[in-house]
Order: structure tokens, then sequence, then C-alpha cells
């Protein structure tokens, strides 16, 4: 009869993995698409930069033409408004810093224009707050000349809502 050797337990060492040249390929190919999209995604970012930085500038620059021009026409009529005037007299001096806050509106409403067509991509969080913050400021600004036009008035009794975050 033949005999069976016994059992012996055998220590399994483990074999260094080589990794394969197809994992090696795929790093690489992954590498190389990531620094693609960084890169392009910079000079997007570059882009968007501008664009946003003229809608900063087309913002301040239209605010401070309306300032302006109702900030004039309100100091130039403030004497007579504040003095003893009758109520007719009062209302064509507040209809005449009415008509400048009408007149004033219009760059408002063109740069309200250019930076609400921005489109601006979703992970550029500080190029987006950056146009949330001019559309506030141009909204608070032109609700304000819409109050003062309906009532000139209104000029010497409040001020534009302040904002911040909308530089040039």
């Amino acid at each position: 009869m033949p005999v069976t050797p016994a059992p012996v337990d055998v220590e399994v060492l483990p074999q260094p993995t080589r990794t394969s040249r197809r994992t090696w390929a795929l790093v690489a190919v992954l590498v190389a698409v990531l620094l693609a999209v960084g890169l392009d995604d910079r000079r997007v970012h570059a882009a968007e930069s501008a664009l946003v930085e003229g809608c900063a500038a087309a913002t301040v620059a239209a605010r401070a033409f309306a300032d302006r021009r109702v900030s004039a026409m309100a100091t130039y009529v403030r004497p007579a408004y504040a003095g003893r005037q009758t109520t007719r007299t009062r209302a064509a001096l507040a209809r005449l810093v009415g008509g400048a806050a009408r007149d004033s509106s219009g760059p408002l409403t063109a740069a309200r224009a250019t930076c609400g067509r921005l489109d601006v991509r979703p992970w550029h969080g500080d190029l987006r707050s950056r146009v949330e913050a001019c559309l506030v400021t141009l909204d608070a600004r032109l609700r304000w000349l819409d109050e003062v036009a309906r009532d000139g008035g209104e000029a010497f009794r409040s001020a534009p809502d302040p904002t911040s975050g909308c530089t040039a």
C-alpha cells in the first residue's frame, strides 16, 4: 500500500506586485486630463475675471453719475425746498429733483443689463459673488432713484441702500 505523506504547512511569502503598464498608462492619461482641465479653467477664469471687472467698472461709473446728478439738483434746490415755500412751489422743486433721478437711471439700467448677462462658472465663487454684489448695488440704486423720481422730496429724506463688494 502506498504511503501518503503527511500534510506539511508551507509558508507562502507574498510576492511583490508589479504595477502593470496599463495601470501606469491610465494614471498618465488621468494626470494629463486633469492638467488640461486645470489649465483651461485658469484661462476661463481669467476671461471671466475681465468681464466681471467690466461689470464692476460700469456699476461704479453709473452709480457715480446718478449720485452726482441727483445730488447736484438736490443741493441746488435744498435752500428753497427747506425754506418757507408754498406747497405748489415745494412740489415744483421736488419735481426738479425727481426729473434728475429719472434722467439718471439709464446708465444704471445699462450696467444692470451688462452684469446680468454674465455667465460665470459655478465654482468661480469669487467672481459670482462680485457679480451678485454689483447686481445688488444696481438694484438698490435703481429702487432709490425710482422712489425719488416719484417723489423728489425723497432725496432729502433718504439715501440709497448701502452695499459693498462691487468695486472697480
